[in-house]
Protein backbone atom coordinates (compact mmCIF):
# COMPACT_ATOMS: atom_id res chain seq x y z
CA UNK A 1 0.00 0.00 0.00
CA UNK A 2 1.24 3.52 -0.81
CA UNK A 3 1.73 5.93 1.29
CA UNK A 4 -1.51 8.07 -0.13
CA UNK A 5 -3.43 4.38 0.05
CA UNK A 6 -3.04 4.53 4.44
CA UNK A 7 -3.55 7.95 4.84
CA UNK A 8 -6.97 7.91 2.52
CA UNK A 9 -7.63 4.59 4.83
CA UNK A 10 -7.46 6.20 8.11
CA UNK A 11 -9.09 9.34 7.07
CA UNK A 12 -11.88 7.57 5.53
CA UNK A 13 -11.84 4.91 8.38
CA UNK A 14 -14.63 5.63 11.21
CA UNK A 15 -11.96 3.50 13.76
CA UNK A 16 -7.95 3.19 13.45
CA UNK A 17 -7.37 -0.55 12.41
CA UNK A 18 -3.71 -1.98 14.08
CA UNK A 19 -2.57 -3.15 9.98
CA UNK A 20 -2.85 0.82 8.82
CA UNK A 21 0.59 2.04 7.78
CA UNK A 22 -0.43 5.67 9.22
CA UNK A 23 -1.68 4.09 12.70
CA UNK A 24 1.76 2.82 13.28
CA UNK A 25 3.07 5.50 12.27
CA UNK A 26 1.13 7.96 14.48
CA UNK A 27 1.57 5.37 17.71
CA UNK A 28 5.58 4.79 16.95
CA UNK A 29 5.95 8.99 16.85
CA UNK A 30 3.69 9.81 19.76
CA UNK A 31 5.52 6.63 21.95
CA UNK A 32 8.55 8.28 21.42
CA UNK A 33 7.20 12.22 21.96
CA UNK A 34 5.36 12.30 25.29
CA UNK A 35 2.56 14.12 25.98
CA UNK A 36 3.62 18.09 26.81
CA UNK A 37 3.44 18.67 30.57
CA UNK A 38 0.99 20.76 32.29
CA UNK A 39 3.76 23.38 33.10
CA UNK A 40 4.17 23.47 29.09
CA UNK A 41 0.06 24.24 28.73
CA UNK A 42 0.39 27.00 32.23
CA UNK A 43 3.46 28.66 29.80
CA UNK A 44 1.29 29.32 27.06
CA UNK A 45 -0.91 31.15 29.15
CA UNK A 46 0.89 32.99 31.89
CA UNK A 47 3.91 33.18 30.00
CA UNK A 48 6.25 37.03 30.10
CA UNK A 49 7.66 36.11 27.37
CA UNK A 50 6.18 33.81 25.04
CA UNK A 51 7.71 32.96 21.46
CA UNK A 52 5.31 34.52 18.87
CA UNK A 53 3.40 31.34 18.52
CA UNK A 54 2.46 30.86 21.50
CA UNK A 55 1.35 34.84 21.92
CA UNK A 56 -1.12 33.75 19.00
CA UNK A 57 -2.10 30.60 20.15
CA UNK A 58 -2.95 32.50 23.50
CA UNK A 59 -4.79 34.95 21.46
CA UNK A 60 -6.90 32.47 19.34
CA UNK A 61 -7.66 30.36 22.18
CA UNK A 62 -9.19 34.06 24.46
CA UNK A 63 -11.21 34.56 21.59
CA UNK A 64 -12.88 30.78 21.43
CA UNK A 65 -13.78 31.58 25.58
CA UNK A 66 -10.86 29.29 26.57
CA UNK A 67 -9.27 29.81 29.68
CA UNK A 68 -6.56 27.68 31.72
CA UNK A 69 -9.79 26.83 34.53
CA UNK A 70 -10.68 24.77 32.14
CA UNK A 71 -7.25 22.44 31.41
CA UNK A 72 -7.63 19.01 32.12
CA UNK A 73 -4.49 17.63 31.60
CA UNK A 74 -5.67 13.76 31.46
CA UNK A 75 -7.38 14.44 28.99
CA UNK A 76 -5.13 16.10 26.60
CA UNK A 77 -2.32 12.86 28.07
CA UNK A 78 -5.20 10.45 27.01
CA UNK A 79 -5.87 12.40 23.30
CA UNK A 80 -2.16 12.27 23.16
CA UNK A 81 -1.91 8.40 23.78
CA UNK A 82 -5.27 7.40 21.73
CA UNK A 83 -3.11 8.30 18.26
CA UNK A 84 -3.06 4.92 16.57
CA UNK A 85 -4.27 3.07 19.11
CA UNK A 86 -7.24 0.42 17.80
CA UNK A 87 -9.48 1.70 19.90
CA UNK A 88 -8.51 5.79 18.67
CA UNK A 89 -11.83 6.36 18.01
CA UNK A 90 -13.98 5.25 21.10
CA UNK A 91 -11.09 6.72 22.86
CA UNK A 92 -10.99 10.20 21.70
CA UNK A 93 -15.41 10.19 21.61
CA UNK A 94 -14.94 9.58 25.50
CA UNK A 95 -12.61 12.58 26.02
CA UNK A 96 -14.83 14.79 23.99
CA UNK A 97 -17.93 13.87 25.47
CA UNK A 98 -16.10 14.51 29.22
CA UNK A 99 -14.71 17.97 27.99
CA UNK A 100 -18.39 18.83 26.90
CA UNK A 101 -19.72 17.81 30.07
CA UNK A 102 -16.93 20.19 31.55
CA UNK A 103 -16.73 23.19 30.06
CA UNK A 104 -18.76 22.51 26.57
CA UNK A 105 -17.16 23.71 23.79
CA UNK A 106 -14.84 26.48 24.61
CA UNK A 107 -13.25 23.11 26.61
CA UNK A 108 -12.89 20.92 23.70
CA UNK A 109 -11.33 23.90 21.83
CA UNK A 110 -8.96 24.57 24.31
CA UNK A 111 -7.64 20.72 24.15
CA UNK A 112 -7.86 20.30 20.48
CA UNK A 113 -5.89 23.20 19.98
CA UNK A 114 -3.71 22.78 22.43
CA UNK A 115 -3.00 19.40 20.84
CA UNK A 116 -2.76 20.06 17.34
CA UNK A 117 -0.40 22.89 17.92
CA UNK A 118 1.86 20.58 20.09
CA UNK A 119 1.66 18.29 16.99
CA UNK A 120 1.74 20.44 14.40
CA UNK A 121 3.06 23.53 15.23
CA UNK A 122 7.27 24.44 15.26
CA UNK A 123 7.65 24.89 19.61
CA UNK A 124 6.61 21.57 21.57
CA UNK A 125 8.47 18.79 18.86
CA UNK A 126 11.20 20.36 16.60
CA UNK A 127 11.45 17.47 13.92
CA UNK A 128 10.43 16.53 10.72
CA UNK A 129 6.73 15.37 11.56
CA UNK A 130 5.38 12.27 9.56
CA UNK A 131 2.10 12.61 7.63
CA UNK A 132 0.16 10.70 10.06
CA UNK A 133 0.87 13.33 12.93
CA UNK A 134 -0.20 16.38 10.69
CA UNK A 135 -3.59 14.47 9.92
CA UNK A 136 -4.53 13.54 13.54
CA UNK A 137 -5.95 16.60 14.99
CA UNK A 138 -8.49 16.10 11.74
CA UNK A 139 -9.16 12.82 12.87
CA UNK A 140 -10.05 14.13 16.43
CA UNK A 141 -12.58 16.95 14.63
CA UNK A 142 -14.36 14.21 12.70
CA UNK A 143 -14.40 11.65 15.69
CA UNK A 144 -15.89 14.26 17.77
CA UNK A 145 -18.89 15.30 15.20
CA UNK A 146 -21.61 15.72 16.97
CA UNK A 147 -20.70 16.05 20.26
CA UNK A 148 -22.34 19.09 21.74
CA UNK A 149 -22.15 21.37 19.69
CA UNK A 150 -18.80 20.35 18.00
CA UNK A 151 -18.97 20.19 13.90
CA UNK A 152 -16.64 18.56 11.78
Amino acid sequence: MDASASSTEHEDSSECSSDCDECDQLLRFLSKHPCPSQSWVETIFHSDFPSQECIELRSDLKSLHCNLDMFDYHSLEKMWKAGGHVQEKEILREVGEYLNQKGGIACMRLHYYLLSFALCGPVFIECDKPPAVKHYPRMIEMFWHNIGLWQS
